[in-house]
């Protein structure tokens, strides 16, 4: 089989961590292999054909000059063949973002492209989605500086999809087009570049700071110095929208580290309210300094620094996602230096360090989204070595590894099922803890209740029932407990006659 056709690929049970009545359980699969540098990575539903929260792979190589596309094909386990959208002859693939950039409900993609030897110029490419699995693709902007990390965000609240951009300049030398831009979105895919500021950029994101009008403001980590001055260390900015689209600029942050090398100074960089006071934070890394830091959003404009990881060493790629789902925004972050990791958000202002993954060099960028078709989000992220690299989904098992009773937590409800049904029944088991009323349904896929399996009140105990599912099409469904203020329980069960 050719190399760039996946095989469902199990290799190894990664994280179980229980916290509460919560276990959280990441399984790596591969998406694709024997890559050459992949670097950047997103999800989306290409084809407007998947089930709900079970989206496709984006993916680029810089080695490869190209971006692609895999089909999800079975809840995030296997997957398609590389869909190229688009290759370059004469330059490198860094970055990928995705969105819905016109009025067509077909998901389109941005991707940045430099030259290979990083001291002239890059172009930004636009990718509108056919509908067919197929992309067109138009050259937006050309630039003198190396365009990194890209959003697809509504900045000046007009309801149309803009886009952002980081430039870093060269390590070797400094050019001058080096900065933020923003791309605004004119409708029609019609774009008008506006430059925010000159810096280092690196990576960037963007969010509706503390005024809530909508208009949001950018925030960028710097790759090395400030500028071309070489005594100066990287940095976190702030550029705060006044709400026409007039940014000034506030540091956030005066020193990530000044290396000139690898690894920069500044890592990922990623917005979120983690302490639930309205307020969005930013979690940023320096890999100069091998620390992950998050900052608390005083009144939008004054940050405290927070250490959450003193050994991240290379720290690269962040990204922010609820993986237990209590509620508060955990954090996943990538090392150059062997490690994937997420940070549980303990609901005081702390967090927690779990392992996902240590079998691979370089993890670079991680993008949270869902794969499985759960509510437990996942995980795309590339594996950027020159000759072996890898695209990884990691599947977030948190409701299942809780849900199926293999630990049972005895204050909680809980419910048994086969995972696979291959006859015409399927018993059940639940156990209640509190004289409740109880709702237990089966959902399909796409979130349709099929159908109604109880609905009444029960005494505290143990019960059995049966779903009938002689007229039932085979494929994937969820069985749905709910009762009272008592957590939901689900079991995801297989059907195949």
């Amino acid at each position: 089989m050719k190399k760039y056709f996946v095989l469902l690929f199990l290799s190894l049970f990664l994280s179980n961590v229980t916290y509460g009545q919560r276990i959280v359980v990441f399984l790596r699969y591969t998406i694709d292999s024997v890559l050459l540098t992949p670097h950047g990575d997103w999800a989306g539903d290409v084809q407007n054909d998947n089930p709900v929260r079970a989206y496709d792979a984006f993916a680029t190589t810089a080695g490869g000059k190209n971006v692609a596309w895999y089909s999800n094909n079975s809840l995030g386990t296997t997957w398609g063949p590389k869909n190229i959208i688009y290759t370059t002859s004469d330059k490198m693939c860094t970055e990928v973002c995705a969105g819905q950039l016109d009025a067509d409900n077909w998901i389109d993609a941005v991707s940045s492209f430099v030259r290979s030897d990083s001291i002239s110029y890059s172009f930004l490419a636009i990718h509108k989605n056919n509908g067919n699995g197929t992309f067109t693709t138009t050259r937006l902007d050309s630039l003198k500086t190396r365009l990194r990390q890209i959003r697809i965000v509504d900045i000046n609240n007009d309801g149309l999809r803009d886009i952002i951009v980081a430039g870093s300049p060269p390590r070797s030398s400094w050019i001058q087009e080096s900065g933020v831009y923003w791309y605004r979105n004119n409708g029609g895919m019609s774009f008008t570049r506006n430059f925010i500021a000159t810096a280092t950029t690196w990576k960037i994101d963007a969010f509706d700071n503390v005024d809530g009008d909508k208009h949001l403001d950018i925030i960028a980590s710097e790759e090395f110095f400030s500028g071309q001055d070489t005594s100066a260390a990287a940095r976190i900015l702030l550029f705060k929208n006044n709400g026409a689209e007039g940014f000034s600029q506030v540091i956030i942050e005066s020193n990530l580290g000044r290396h000139l090398g690898d690894p920069p100074g500044g890592g990922g960089l990623r917005c979120a309210d983690f302490n639930k006071d309205g307020k969005v934070d930013i979690v940023a890394g320096s890999s100069y300094n091998g620390i992950l830091y998050w900052y608390k959003n005083n009144d939008g404009t004054s940050f405290t620094r927070n250490v959450m990881d003193n050994n991240a060493s290379r720290v690269d790629g962040i990204d922010v996602g609820d993986f237990d789902t209590d509620g508060n925004m955990d954090v996943v972050a990538c090392g150059r230096n062997s490690w994937i990791r997420w940070y549980k958000n303990n609901g005081n202002e702390t967090f927690s360090m779990n392992s996902i993954d240590t079998q691979f060099p370089l993890f670079d960028l991680p993008y949270v989204t869902y794969l499985d078709g759960d509510t437990c989000p996942d995980i795309v992220v590339t594996e950027a070595t020159s000759t072996s690299g890898w695209v990884f989904a990691y599947l977030n098992h948190c409701e299942a590894g809780v849900r199926e009773n293999t630990m049972p937590f005895p204050q909680y409800n809980w419910l048994k099922a086969t995972s696979i049904a291959n006859n015409n029944s399927v018993n059940i088991t639940f156990e209640i803890k509190n004289k409740s009323k109880i709702k237990l349904e089966a959902i399909d896929i796409t979130g349709k209740v099929t159908d109604v399996l109880v609905n009444n009140y029960y005494d505290k105990g143990t019960y059995t029932t049966t779903w009938n599912t002689i007229n039932t099409p085979n494929g994937t469904y969820f069985l749905s407990l709910k009762s009272g203020n008592n957590p939901t329980v689900t079991k995801r069960i297989t059907i195949v006659k």
